[in-house]
């Protein structure tokens, strides 16, 4: 039954995407009885999305990567910007974001002193700081210490050791889970852990787990008490916002241990 719905799930969304592209082609080709205005109405559209490619905020090697080919391909180059080069967020994630922002930048605090010190042994390395506080809102710390785990073995050996002592809350934010015997370890953890009063959280990527979990798999882990969000659900949509993946690997414990 699991194989059965991940296959149908994928057979659906590709069917609706190829059927978007198959309505885009036969638009295309009807319209070529008509070439001369369609021609017409391609350049006057690929000249409007240039013009407003120039004029918009936003990162250059971007507008360059879509004015290079609108140019080369004016026909077809305005429709495709269209159609893939929307890459903005809707306006609800938007305000979602930003007001998870405000709630955490208050704890984003940097130490003055943990700066002074490093400009102290070495001004370069106290400009990479502050460049890396003041960009990617990120304090430095001291007092750390890190290690690494290779090959994969000792990592898991770790994370179980360290998931085990968790006391506060468990924070996992992973682009593949795959069901099986390390997963199952995991999670037997994680459910002991709840119900020791442990708040775990989970995110897994959707394209990630497609053929690694079972559809609707975070009801499953909420039955278990575990709180867990599926990042940027597959749509059966041709767009590159899909391409906006989720590919970290991340594991936090109480605040003082992240693997």
């Amino acid at each position: 039954m699991k194989l059965k719905n991940i296959f149908n799930r994928m057979v659906i969304v590709g069917l609706l995407i190829v059927l978007q592209l198959g309505i885009l082609i036969t638009v295309i080709w009807k319209l070529s009885t008509y070439f001369m205005y369609f021609y017409g109405i391609s350049l006057l559209l690929s000249a409007v999305v240039l013009l407003y490619l120039i004029s918009k905020k936003g990162n250059s090697s971007y507008k360059i990567a879509w004015a290079i080919p609108i140019l080369l391909f004016p026909v077809f180059g305005g429709f495709l910007y269209i159609l893939l080069g929307n890459t903005k967020t809707n306006k609800k994630l938007t305000r979602g974001l930003k007001e998870i922002n405000n709630r955490t930048i208050q704890f984003l605090k940097q130490d003055p002193k943990i700066i002074e010190d490093i400009q102290g042994e070495d001004r370069s390395i106290a400009n990479q700081m502050k460049y890396i506080k003041d960009f990617s809102l990120f304090p430095v710390y001291k007092n750390t210490t890190s290690e690494y785990l290779s090959p994969g073995e000792d990592f898991y050996r770790r994370l179980i050791e360290e998931l085990k002592k968790a006391e506060h809350f468990i924070f996992l934010e992973y682009f593949i889970i795959r069901e099986g015997t390390m997963w199952n370890g995991i999670l037997d953890i994680l459910e002991e852990k709840v119900k020791q009063g442990v708040d775990v959280r989970l995110i897994y990527d959707d394209i990630g787990c497609l053929k690694t979990l079972p559809y609707k798999y975070n009801e499953r882990i909420e039955k278990l008490g575990i709180k867990c969000m599926v990042f940027n659900k597959l749509a059966p949509v041709v767009s590159l916002i899909m391409n906006n993946r989720d590919h970290r690997k991340i594991t936090v414990i109480d605040g003082h241990t992240g693997l």
